[in-house]
Formats: structure tokens, sequence, C-alpha cells
């Protein structure tokens, strides 16, 4: 499958196009609905997720609440479109402004601040919402929660034990009232000294077979694969398979998953997050993604006027405080859609039918 998209910040809509989805895949907008509500209304979000209702309308590839495998159409209308009209020259560190104006010899910023924008990622979620809807009828979850915040941290790693309702419901995507409750203190406080916040999702995809992905390509490992979508989604600075490394000094003897055969194959731990040699072996994936502090604050950095070369204050647009509660669902959705490719790649098929029985008899192995 493949995923195009298109439109501004504050422009008429954002369009996109899915291509290569099977045909007869059941589709319950419902799930868009809810997970365009998910990235948008959590605690940190600017103002102007208040007005945006992120509304949507199918133009083609579904009919009668099935898809008919041709691609599939979606436009988002924009209702907040408020934005000043005015050709900025100073450009907002962090942000592409710098790089992107100099890149296609821009003569101003505004352009690349509407389309780096992550409003962006409104489209990618409700064409990602489609594709993992492959997903259900195989048993396939994918879940993604607010790691950390700051200096909040839930735990240091993974549990299949997680209320996945209340992460839900959560404004912050915690895992429980007492980091829910640290998380909100602490975005409150980044706000008061017109700071931002970064922190870490972390994603479980689980009920998947063994073998999705290949060892014998490197473009086509599932780890470089997941990395590769992750790392296209802004303000994402790293990504960590299994326990993060980055963090933990662990020994070879304890880190390793032993395998071991008691009616099906089974690991007795899952330090390397369910990848092995760029496939899937059975257990979770396990993921970790960090995000960046937002670049835009309420208290400018420094930066210059790329015509007068004077250096100045950098502009201030509306903007998060913190990303992260917005970004565990669309890192989740985005995960989920690299998953939902690599099962169409292994258990191929024009329609879900053939799919399911190529997934079904590959389990039964």
């Amino acid at each position: 499958m493949k995923i195009s998209t298109a439109g501004a910040s504050h422009g008429k809509k954002l369009i996109g196009i899915l291509e290569g989805m099977p045909s007869n895949v059941p589709i319950d907008n419902r799930i868009i609905e809810e997970n365009l509500a998910r990235r948008r209304l959590v605690y940190g979000r600017s103002e102007r997720q208040k007005g945006e209702k992120d509304f949507f309308n199918i133009i083609s590839g579904i009919t009668c609440g099935r898809t008919n495998g041709s691609p599939i159409g979606i436009e988002i209308p924009n209702s907040v479109r408020d934005v000043a009209i005015d050709r900025p020259t100073i450009p907002r560190p962090g942000h592409a402004d710098l790089a992107g104006l100099v890149k296609y010899k821009l003569d101003d910023t505004r352009d690349v601040i509407e389309r780096a924008s992550a409003r962006e990622t409104a489209v990618s979620v409700a064409l990602e919402s489609i594709a993992r809807q492959i997903l259900i009828p195989l048993g396939i979850g994918v879940f993604s929660f607010s790691n950390r915040i700051g200096e909040v941290s839930s735990k240091d790693y993974y549990s299949t034990k997680i209320n996945k309702d209340f992460v839900y419901t959560s404004p912050v995507r915690a895992i429980d009232k007492a980091t829910e409750e640290k998380m909100i203190r602490e975005i409150d406080e980044a706000k008061k000294r017109g700071d931002s916040l970064g922190g870490e999702v972390q994603t479980i995809v689980s009920g998947l077979a063994i073998g999705l992905g290949d060892f014998t390509v490197g473009r086509e490992k599932l780890d470089s694969k997941l990395a590769g979508r992750l790392f296209s989604i802004q303000s994402v600075k790293g990504v960590s398979i299994g326990r993060n490394l980055f963090k933990d000094n662990i020994y070879g003897q304890n880190y390793q998953d032993s395998p071991y055969y008691n009616g099906k194959i089974s690991h007795r731990t899952n330090n390397v997050g369910g990848i092995e040699g760029g496939m899937t072996n059975g257990e979770d994936i396990v993921i970790d993604v960090a995000l960046k502090p937002i670049p835009t604050m309420t208290s400018p950095l420094d930066s210059f006027d790329i015509k007068s070369k004077e250096n100045s204050k950098a502009i201030y647009e509306r903007s998060d405080v913190c990303q992260v509660p917005s970004a565990t669902t669309i890192i989740e959705n985005a995960t989920a859609f690299v998953i939902a490719n690599e099962v169409l790649k292994k258990f191929s098929g024009d329609s879900l039918e053939e799919i399911i029985f190529h997934f079904e008899n590959w389990r039964s192995i």
C-alpha cells in the first residue's frame, strides 16, 4: 500500500490517497473518527484544536462500507484558516523554516511553515485508520501510550497488562491516574515558563505470526521499515525496538531471548522487542519513539532575518506545549500501516478472504 497526501496547514483542505488496499475489507468510519479525535483532543495542544472538527469525506474506494480494491480518496477540510497573510523572513529554530527556504529558493518561510506543519498528520491518520482495519479480522492489535513526558516516566519496559480503555480516555494518554496527574502538572509548569516538552511514546503490536519482514535484503527488514515510517513523523528524533539500549546497559547473557516449545514456539523473555534479524519472532513488537520538545514557544528563541541579515527573535505562531499525547495516535497508526503492509506482502491476495486464508494456513504450521 502507498499513501500520498497534499494540502497546507491553513489551506482549504487536506487530501489523501491510499493505494493497494484489497477488496472486501469492512471499514468502520467510527474507527477513523475515534483516531482523529484522539489525535486532536488531548492535553497540551494549542487553542486551534478547539476549532478544528476534522470532519472527513471519503470520495472513492469504499462501497457500502467495504473496500472495492480501487484507490481510496479522502478529504479533510480545515475549519481554522485564520493565519495571518504574511511572509515571515525570520526562521524559527528547530523547524523546517531555514533549510526549506534555502532548498526551494523561497523569499520567505510561509510555504514551508504551512506544509511542514504536523497538521498534515490528520489526513495520514485517517488513511492509516482505514489501512489498519485489515488487521482486525486477523487478531493483530496495535496500541500506543505516553511512556514519558518531560521528567515524568511511567515505567522501564513494556507490560501486557496495561488498561487500554484508561489510556484512550486519559487526556495525556497515561497508563494510570498517578502518572496522568504528574504528566499534566509537568505540562502546566512548562506552559507557565513559556517552554515546551518532549517525551517518549511506547507502541506494542500483538498477535503477530512469525516471519513478517526479511533478513536477505536490508531494505526489507521490518525494523528498517518501521523506523523509516516513524522518522517521517514531525518531532521524532529516536526509535528504539525492544529494551531501550539508549538507556539500559545490559550484558548479552541477560539480553538474548531464549526460545522454547510448549505446543507453540515462544520465548522466555522479549528483550529484542519481537524482531530478530529483521523479522517477527512471534512475540509482541515493542517500540519506543522519542520526540523532541516543540521548537515554537511563547518565549521565542534567537534567530535572524534572512533579508536584512540582522539578528532577531524568532516569530511565534500558535503551537502546542507538548505533542506527546497527540503523537501516541499518530505513531500508533503509522506503525499499524507498516504492519498491515507486511501482512499484505506475506499473505498476499486481492481480497480480504484470500489474505485470511493464507494467514490462517501459515499460523497453523
